[in-house]
């Protein structure tokens, strides 16, 4: 019996697991308070307290849109098949409109912690985030030439001057398609803003990263 191709999620250092049950949670937290509020609001005698608990409930349900979208989001790129090396590459990935977006290598610099912790602070995150210089072999680079990298829970992390692919993830997970062999007439402009997945086909790892300050928490 063939092995199943590996997936993202295999090869991430289960990156993508914890961002999206972080990003669940989140928006089941939002859900629940914010129909509770709507509820006191309802069964209240309207006035200017439930205005002010009807507009704060409202508020919190609609967070907790963007926040399940995101989930999902980790949860698409999680499950999608890890792409075979380029030299390698000869299934048809899929594309939206007739377009699609070539994958690029890039070099990384060094990387430096996202936010410092300071000695002695009471609270300190376990697991922080690293801003790491990407040059890319052509185009605009993403994130202006730098991606804040999501850290691994098993500690593995991109050195500098390691070579990685960068796919753009798009509403579904990652989007990579070679244009010539498709038959494609418009190749999208690189995406340089968003939430990208590095590969280092060194070794088969996968590093989760993001140009959005909002991914990080």
């Amino acid at each position: 019996m063939a092995e199943s191709a590996p997936t993202i999620g295999d090869r991430d250092g289960g990156v993508a697991l914890r961002l999206g049950r972080r990003c669940r949670l989140a928006a089941s937290i939002l859900l629940v308070v914010g129909a509770v509020l709507l509820l006191v609001a309802a069964l209240t005698n309207w006035g200017l307290i439930p205005a002010v608990l009807a507009v704060f409930g409202g508020a919190l349900v609609l967070g907790a849109v963007p926040l399940a979208r995101r989930a999902s989001l980790w949860t698409a790129t999680r499950q999608s098949p890890l792409p075979p090396p380029l030299s390698l590459a000869t299934a048809r990935p899929a594309v939206t409109g007739g377009s699609a977006s070539l994958p690029r290598t890039a070099t990384v610099g060094p990387s430096r912690p996202l936010s410092p912790g300071r000695p002695g602070a009471p609270v300190s995150r376990r697991l922080g985030a690293a801003v790491v210089p990407v040059l890319v072999d052509d185009g605009p680079a993403p994130g202006g030439g730098a991606l804040i990298v999501h850290a691994r829970g098993d500690a593995e992390a991109l050195a500098d001057g390691d070579v990685v692919r960068v796919l753009a993830v798009g509403q579904r997970g990652p989007v990579m398609a070679d244009a010539a062999s498709m038959g494609l007439d418009h190749v999208e402009k690189p995406v340089t803003t968003g939430r990208f997945v590095l590969i280092r086909d060194t070794d088969g790892q996968v590093f989760l990263a993001t140009t959005r300050l909002t991914d990080t928490w």
